[in-house]
């Protein structure tokens, strides 16, 4: 299993009809779900985000209609987001 970035996160294999290692997929894959992203991941998100909302409003007539909704729709994906961090930071702090 390999991440997007072509990281190796699980390399297994079967043979003679026994995993080689213990199956560990699952954690991995929780792992990489738990990570932090990086700089370049969240910049890629956003990106991503902002060309999705101009593509689902391409309706809205003007310009300056169409920006104010990206706009909108940005400021709502980072009030979320830094809902998602602090409940997360505050989840690690207190974890035992």
């Amino acid at each position: 299993m390999v991440s997007r970035d072509g990281t190796v996160l699980d390399d297994n294999e079967l043979v003679d009809g026994a995993w080689r290692r213990r199956p560990a997929a699952d954690k991995a894959v929780a792992r990489g779900r738990s990570r932090t992203w990086t700089a370049r991941e969240t910049a890629v998100f956003q990106q991503e985000i902002a060309r999705a909302e101009v593509g689902v409003h391409r309706d809205v007539p003007s310009e300056d209609e169409r920006l104010a909704v990206v706009i909108d729709g940005a400021q709502h994906t980072r009030r979320r987001w830094r809902r998602l961090v602090t409940a997360r930071h505050d989840a690690l702090r207190t974890s035992p």
